[in-house]
C-alpha cells in the first residue's frame, strides 16, 4: 500500500502524510477527497501494470 500512496503523492502534488491522514481518516467513515480519489484508481493500475 505504502508505493500506492507515494505514487498518489506524486500524482496529486499533495505531501505524503497528507494523502495517509485521509486514508487513515476515510478509515473511520470520512469520505476521501476527490481529488485523491481520481488519483487512487490510475495508482493502483500502474502498480498492477508491473
Amino acid at each position: 500500500m505504502g508505493g500506492v500512496l507515494v505514487d498518489v503523492s506524486q500524482h496529486a502534488n499533495t505531501k505524503l502524510y497528507d494523502i495517509a491522514e485521509a486514508v487513515l481518516a476515510s478509515a473511520h467513515s470520512e469520505s476521501l477527497p476527490v481529488p485523491l480519489q481520481e488519483h487512487l484508481a490510475p495508482a493502483i493500475a500502474r502498480l498492477h501494470a508491473r
